[in-house]
């Protein structure tokens, strides 16, 4: 098929036998569509899905494998997804009811497609991808997802080097610079000025590009899906997993069609006890050093099935079953039991935890108390450890024990008292802090740790906001030095189980690096500055009664 502007957009069709229609299953993938994993692996088989009735295109994306024109990630992909659908419903084998699907990139394809209206898509299946992609995908709260996009850059960079036709020479020096810079990726974090990446130059420009659009601006606008939730027709299935990066834009886009999708009533959300790479298909039990056993499961042999049956419910009128059903299932760690609820956040009710002197988290409120200092040196970053991450060629994501970067000396630790009953949360959690920096410009982090009783920490939840993005990402707001502000730090949300005896505890700090980039505590533009520019910033944090710091807890209902 070929695209508005004559792009060719090469696709594999896979039939069911016999002479149809058939209801259609659009997969848009940027990886190879000749790959056995990209193809039958990451999600479900379209062998299978043939089997079950249903007609499969997979369509390569534009720019990549034997699709014609230049890939620039997102901004084609409404636009060809439509090219791509529209010649799909003029074929004698669709019955011209169609249901699209995708993780990750694939994923954002299918959202994006789903997001122009179009009243031919019945059902979309999205694993582990974005919805909004400047916040959640290339930034966070104003703050660089350095590690995922630095790691996806020169991923995509080696795709697209293939594709260009250099001379010999070129060719060479650009496979060799590419090649040192892939088996070097801490260094490549590490440069100063972040643009400073020559071997992604005339290859992977697009890294540039985001450089160049650090606000919400028209760039992002046009393919937000979040903003384009009321055209959605579709019955929506999301997928993601507590230690997924883009679990906070599932969250986003969960809500956002409650609130405003036409069939939002018809949506469901599935959690797991997962990080990113479930969706590779290994079939994985454990999210870094937590392993979860069977009922942990995950990879195709549980997505495929799930997505296969989505679109039973949807394109051919199946009974619902419990899974094809509008609602929520959810795994709560800590107990690794799954749960089932009708919405996100399941029922709960906020409980305010306060960060109080000497280190304390207490629910009572502070009475007057001495401020929290710490200094944050951009030469010295504070290091990320498991989490929410995406860059596997430097660290590992999911459950790590947070004690020893809990004791450096920029971060700030505050513990409740060990628990005399087991404290169960499921549902957003939010930090609320109060504090000043010698900047004009810092980050403040926010941890929740579950600390046992031989000292293991747990990774449970984090968040991030930039000082200059506190209210807003669509322009920069600098912070005056020495003046208190809220800084409210969005921690995404958690299903987690705090045992008896376990100490709650929250970490503040000024940096989560290299999945976030280290603010230089300047007023530099994004990707700009290098050591010799940056400002070390002492920080305070305030646990007052006119400002009283805080964590809020979902706890259940149950």
């Amino acid at each position: 098929m070929t695209a508005g502007d004559g792009t060719a957009l090469v696709s594999d069709v896979y039939l069911p036998a016999g002479d149809g229609p058939f209801p259609t299953l659009l997969y848009r993938v940027r990886g190879s569509k000749d790959s056995s994993f990209i193809t039958g692996t990451l999600m479900l088989s379209p062998i299978i899905a043939a089997s079950r009735g249903y007609a499969v295109v997979v369509n390569q994306v534009r720019g990549r494998g034997r699709s014609t024109g230049e890939w620039h990630p997102f901004v084609h992909e409404e636009s060809d997804g439509l090219d791509a659908l529209e010649w799909t419903l003029t074929q004698s084998w669709c019955n011209g009811s169609v249901g699209v699907y995708g993780s990750a990139y694939a994923g954002a394809n299918a959202l994006l497609l789903t997001a122009t209206g179009h009243e031919a898509i019945k059902a979309c299946v999205a694993f582990v991808t974005g919805a909004n992609y400047h916040d959640g995908w290339i930034y966070t709260s104003g703050a660089l997802e350095l590690g995922w996009d630095n790691f996806w850059a020169y991923l995509t960079a080696g795709e697209s080097l293939q594709r260009l036709e250099l001379p010999a020479a070129e060719s060479v020096v650009a496979t060799s610079s590419l090649e040192v810079a892939l088996k070097n990726p801490t260094e490549m974090m590490n440069v100063l000025p972040l643009r400073d990446q020559p071997a992604l130059t005339g290859i992977s420009d697009h890294y540039q590009v985001w450089l160049d659009h650090p606000h919400y601006d028209e760039y992002w606008e046009a393919i937000d899906v979040i903003a384009k939730a009321n055209k959605i027709q579709a019955a929506v299935l999301n997928i993601s997993g507590w230690w997924d990066n883009f679990l906070g834009s599932h969250l986003q886009l969960y809500r956002a069609l409650a609130e405003r999708s036409p069939r939002g009533d018809q949506q469901r959300l599935i959690i797991g006890p997962w990080d990113h790479f479930t969706y590779v298909g290994i079939v994985p039990t454990r999210a870094g050093e937590r392993t979860f056993g069977p009922q942990g499961l995950a990879g195709n042999a549980v997505v495929g099935p799930l997505t296969l049956d989505w679109m039973d419910r949807w394109l051919q009128g199946a009974e619902p079953q419990e899974d094809t059903a509008p609602g929520l299932r959810y795994f709560a760690a800590g107990s690794d039991e799954w749960r089932v609820a009708d919405t996100w956040p399941p029922p709960h009710t906020p409980q305010r935890w306060h960060l109080r002197s000497e280190g304390a988290l207490r629910t009572e409120a502070p009475g007057e108390e001495s401020p929290d200092t710490f200094v944050y040196d951009p030469a010295d970053p504070t290091p990320t450890v498991g989490g929410r991450t995406l860059m596997p060629t430097v660290t590992g994501a999911g459950i790590e024990d947070q004690a020893t970067v809990g004791r450096r000396f920029d971060v700030l630790g505050y513990d409740s008292d060990p628990l005399d009953s087991a404290v169960e949360i499921a549902g957003p959690v939010e930090v609320e802090l109060w504090a000043s920096t010698s900047a004009v410009d810092t980050d403040f982090t926010a941890k929740l740790v579950d600390v046992a009783p031989d000292g293991y920490a747990s990774f449970v939840a984090d968040g991030i906001v930039r000082g200059r993005h506190r209210r807003t990402t669509r322009e920069d707001e600098w912070l005056k030095p020495g003046d208190v502000y809220r800084f409210d730090i969005d921690l995404w949300g958690a299903a987690w189980r705090f045992e008896v005896g376990h100490r709650i505890r929250v970490e503040i700090a000024s940096c989560n690096f290299p999945r976030f980039d280290r603010n230089l505590n300047a007023a530099l533009p994004v990707g700009e500055g290098t050591l010799a520019e940056a400002v070390v910033a002492e920080q305070t944090i305030y646990h007052d009664t006119a400002r009283p710091s805080s964590v809020v807890l979902s706890i259940t209902d149950a």
